[in-house]
């Protein structure tokens, strides 16, 4: 992409606080390339002030080249094929006096001024040019001459619209003259601002004005031909990620069409949004959408707004003030099939239904045709995209079960098409006075770059080459090693740059491209091909439920061995996939071509799929890996006839073995020392002994180090702060060396101290804090990860089914798929066991006040053993006294007053029957208890209000204790003889009314 602004870039480092500052709009940075120089004002005053890459005299457009893939102007004639205009294709806001947004001082690109300055606003670099020899040079775009995009109604609104012209228009900076063309008004376009009518269509009326007489085809509505156009068609956006089309038979909205979905649910009295500014309001002609997915294109504030889920016509929970087209209540058909029954467990471990855990599109859609497999960022496709994505090789038949794919987001699962995309990196990761090159120009010499697509076409239309996967090679393989050794070695060059003597356009690769004069080949490139592989979530090709349904022939459909559900193999490389000979793979490469994407779960696990990518509970990316094999910096002997997996399903929805935060706060958090500097692959460090190539892929730069901070045992999340650091250093060889490169007031300050021993970290929290490692750190190198997180089996029902995903597939595999085993279609009975009765000579239950007494429940669906309930039942006990609910099939009661009293048990089965029973008891004040050792007898529990006591010894003796004021005395009596006596006491109130009576027989000692 290009920048677009000088001020508002970035971020900077506060060392003082420790954390890392947005450069907000007004602001620039000190230094673009050292954070820790802060930021001020941006010194011309300017907000939103135009990023200039240089004067138009050349040297601007040359660095444009060396600096940009995309830019506004591009996207103008690339993705605005299907874009239907204004705001930054009509608009430019910039150079203003405040950093306010607003949205109606917008200046039109028309007249804008951008003066001699190369920006991203008024060129872009020709892929489309026809003359291929001519693709690759940076233009200039004069809106006075192309006209602007502005937004195009007729694209949604008119039956017959043309999109190819519009788009044949678009692509040659017509873009006045793309509305007319689109509205098959024209007949020919004479330049961007101005077209020949077609005079059938044009007309002139009596005052000499033109006119156009479109009643006959516009439609208030869009209509899903024009939809489709742009999202539902072959090759096209949804197609390619999520594997969509719009085809009659296969969604079973078909004839409602598009808008029977996305017209707002307000349509009746809309609120529309017109401050221009992205809120909660959808605009005058938004369209309601879905979205609402990490993995959406349009993750913004409007996802979701007044649109029409599933339930809203199928479920409704209120009163309908849209129409839902007489669409079925699908509630009894789920119910009937067990999916609305509490058999499944939600993220948090609590029970709930598989409608709790899964979305519609998990099990309602299905695609009988081809769908978006590959994205190949090698090289350009036949109009000069910078990315193949359009070619049946890199297409996947999803007939069957091939295009469902199943990922979590906030608990839930969703349906997906897993899109995976290649492109070249840059294993180069040190700084560039130790030999790093930053081979995107982004103004970041250290990382994984990823080269930009336009530099590749470059390189290639030099050689007339292609994407690797655009061609079928002479023996059978879409993509082998010779392929990409070749398409390595053209970004490699002679590795000298602009000091290249070869023959052909650029000897010198990829730093002949950028300028770089490197005579000595000091700075390395280490190209290597990577992929990521993103679950898009599917939205569309619903399909009849008697055709496609997950669950409508019962739970044998998903549960059990390679069902296609959440389990079984998944085509990654769709239609290039298998071998050619039976041995080598139509899709392969050497071992040391490729490189894994990234690290994740703090650099402590490989994945080749995106980070959010998560688990269940959404506290871990699930680390999915493509690659066969490749080879680190430690590898030797390269391996041939590598691939891509084939996955299973489930691993994109657990991880191998089950982790999750460890939320705990600690005084002192000490890490584990890492393997030592050169030991072998498991060593985070600098590694200079590899060689001056490979040694410069185990950079050290950018681990990232944050601390969370609260006061001591304080609860409230609001009081919680953090320090963060990151390391500057890229040749770091101990932890030592690590420790001593973070900021001073990061190893020491008033939140913690940090200190090394051993090769290990201590984190040490200040008097009166707390502190825990925060998930974003880079745990694994830092040798942090057991810091922050912990194994996490799985427990159902009390009991461990698993710690690592093949274990819990097994277990889902072996799930019994009878439904009664659930509890479903079986009546729960409630039932209290035998309860304490604590004098059995009395008629019914008698407890005693304010005791606490053990109660429970039969079970309220046995299984055959009596041993456990079938299906999950939850008991609740409830008493006449408004007493808090306790729930459990076992509890403890009591009661605080005397009297008959009710227990209540409720119990509720997986389908929400409900049964209660009941109780009666009789509450008595406790019993007293009269005891006599040695001389001393001791009376306890006495009656409530007893004030006097009469104590007849059975020896003829008789005291009289008054002014009693607690429940328990203790009267002194000796005894003449050792036979036995009988002990009577009665209890008076202050009145004189007897309150209570009770005797013992005693044998004095």
């Amino acid at each position: 992409m290009a920048r677009a602004y000088k001020d508002g870039a970035g971020a900077s480092y506060n060392g003082t606080t420790n954390r890392f500052e947005t450069v907000n709009f007004g602001s620039v940075m000190v230094d673009p390339t050292t954070p820790g120089s802060g930021q001020v004002a941006n010194p011309t005053g300017i907000n939103f002030e135009i990023f200039s890459f240089g004067a138009d005299s050349g040297a601007g457009q040359l660095a444009y080249k060396q600096k940009v893939d995309n830019s506004n102007a591009g996207v103008m004639r690339d993705c605005a094929e299907c874009h239907v205009g204004g705001g930054m294709n009509e608009y430019v806001y910039a150079n203003m006096s405040t950093s306010t947004y607003k949205p109606h001082e917008r200046a039109s690109l028309r007249t804008f001024d951008f003066g001699s300055a190369v920006t991203a606003w008024n060129y872009f670099i020709d892929i489309f040019n026809t003359d291929l020899t001519k693709r690759g040079e940076v233009v200039k775009q004069d809106y006075a001459q192309t006209g602007v995009l502005e937004m195009d109604c007729l694209m949604c609104h008119q039956t017959g619209y043309d999109w190819a012209a519009r788009k044949e228009a678009v692509r040659n900076g017509e873009f006045d003259a793309s509305r007319a063309v689109g509205a098959k008004l024209t007949n020919a376009v004479a330049n961007g601002t101005s077209v020949f009518y077609n005079y059938t269509a044009v007309k002139t009326n009596a005052s000499g004005k033109l006119y156009v007489d479109l009643s006959s085809t516009l439609n208030s509505k869009p209509v899903s031909t024009n939809c489709s156009a742009c999202h539902q068609s072959q090759y096209n956006v949804d197609w390619k990620k999520r594997g969509e089309q719009w085809l009659d038979g296969q969604e079973v909205h078909y004839s409602l069409g598009c808008m029977a979905c996305h017209e707002r649910k307000d349509i009746a009295s809309p609120t529309v949004g017109t401050s221009g500014l992205i809120d909660d309001k959808l605009g005058l002609c938004d369209p309601a959408k879905g979205g609402a997915s990490d993995f959406d294109a349009m993750w913004n504030k409007l996802d979701t707004v007044a649109f029409k889920h599933c339930s809203d016509c199928h479920e409704p929970a209120t009163t309908q003030t849209w129409p839902t087209y007489g669409a079925p209540n699908s509630k009894t058909a789920h119910a009937n099939k067990g999916l609305t029954a509490k058999i499944a467990f939600d993220k948090d471990g609590n029970p709930a239904s598989h409608m709790d855990i899964m979305d519609c599109t998990a099990c309602h859609i299905n695609k009988e045709f081809d769908g978006g497999a590959i994205v190949d960022g090698t090289g350009a496709d036949a109009e000069g995209r910078v990315a193949l994505h359009d070619e049946p090789q890199v297409a996947r038949n999803m007939a069957g079960t091939a295009g469902n794919a199943l990922y979590w987001n906030n608990g839930k699962l969703y349906g997906a098409n897993l899109l995976t995309s290649s492109f070249v990196r840059d294993m180069n990761g040190m700084d560039t006075a130790n030999g790093g090159l930053d081979a995107n120009n982004d103004g970041r010499n250290a990382g994984m770059d990823t080269l930009l697509q336009t530099h590749i076409n470059d390189l290639n239309n030099a050689v007339g080459a292609t994407a690797v996967t655009m061609h079928q090679e002479a023996d059978g393989s879409w993509v082998n090693e010779v392929e990409v050794t070749a398409l390595l070695a053209r970004i490699s060059g002679d590795g000298t740059g602009t000091a290249s003597t070869g023959s052909g356009t650029y000897p010198g690769g990829l730093k002949q491209l950028l300028g770089i004069n490197d005579a000595a080949n000091t700075y390395k490139l280490i190209p290597k091909m990577s992929f990521l592989m993103v679950p898009f979530k599917a939205s569309h090709n619903i399909a009849r439920t008697s055709k496609m349904a997950w669950g409508k022939g019962g739970c044998a459909d998903c549960h059990g061995t390679d069902k296609g559900f959440y389990n079984g193999a998944y085509p990654i490389k769709g239609n290039m996939d298998g071998t050619a000979d039976g041995t080598n793979f139509n899709f392969r490469f050497m071992s040391n071509q490729v490189t894994t994407f990234t690290k994740v779960n703090g650099l402590a696990d490989i994945t080749d799929s995106h980070p959010s990518v998560v688990t269940k509970k959404g506290d871990r990316t699930v680390p999915v890996t493509l690659l066969t094999k490749f080879d680190g910096p430690y590898a030797t002997t390269p391996v041939a006839n590598q691939t891509l997996r084939n996955i299973d399903r489930s691993e994109v929805i657990y991880e191998q073995t089950f982790q999750t935060r460890d939320t705990t706060w600690y005084s002192t958090i000490t890490g584990d020392a890492p393997a030592a500097v050169c030991s072998g692959p498991t060593s985070p460090f600098f590694c200079a002994t590899l060689g001056d190539v490979k040694s410069k892929a185990t950079s050290t730069k950018g681990w990232l180090l944050k601390i969370e901070v609260r006061p001591e045992n304080d609860a409230d999340p609001a009081k919680i702060t953090f320090r963060t650091a990151q390391l500057g250093k890229d040749n770091a060889t101990t932890m030592a060396e690590v420790l001593a490169a973070f900021p001073a007031s990061m190893r020491s300050n008033a939140d913690f101290t940090i200190t090394e021993a051993g090769g290990a970290l201590t984190i040490t929290a200040a008097a009166g804090k707390q502190i825990r490692i925060s998930p974003q750190t880079d745990s694994g190198p830092l040798g942090l990860k057991g810091k922050v997180y912990v194994n996490d089996p799985i427990y159902r029902n009390g009991t461990k089914v698993a710690d690592t995903r093949d274990q819990f597939v097994t277990y889902l595999n072996t799930l019994s798929t009878n439904m009664a085993d659930y509890g479903i279609g079986v009546d729960p009975v409630a039932g209290i066991n035998a309860l304490i009765d604590e004098n059995a000579s009395q008629f019914g239950v008698q407890w005693i006040k304010d005791k606490n007494y053990a109660v429970s429940a039969a079970f309220a669906q046995p299984n055959a053993g009596n041993t456990a309930d079938v299906g999950t039942v939850t008991y609740q006990w409830t008493t006449s006294d408004n007493s808090t609910p306790v729930v459990g099939k076992d509890a403890t009661l009591n009661f605080a007053s005397t009297g008959s009293k009710i227990i209540y048990l409720t119990v509720t089965d997986e389908e929400g029957k409900v049964r209660t029973v009941s109780s009666t008891i009789n509450v008595v004040d406790p019993v007293i208890t009269i005891t006599y050792v040695g001389t001393t007898a001791t009376f306890a529990s006495l009656p409530a209000g007893t004030a006097t006591a009469k104590i007849y010894w059975g020896d003829g003796g008789v005291t009289t204790k008054t002014g009693i004021t607690t429940s328990s005395i203790t009267v002194n009596h000796t005894y003449a003889t050792k036979t036995a006596k009988t002990i009577k006491i009665y209890c008076y109130s202050n009145t004189g009314v007897q309150v209570g009576y009770m005797q013992q027989v005693v044998t004095p000692q």
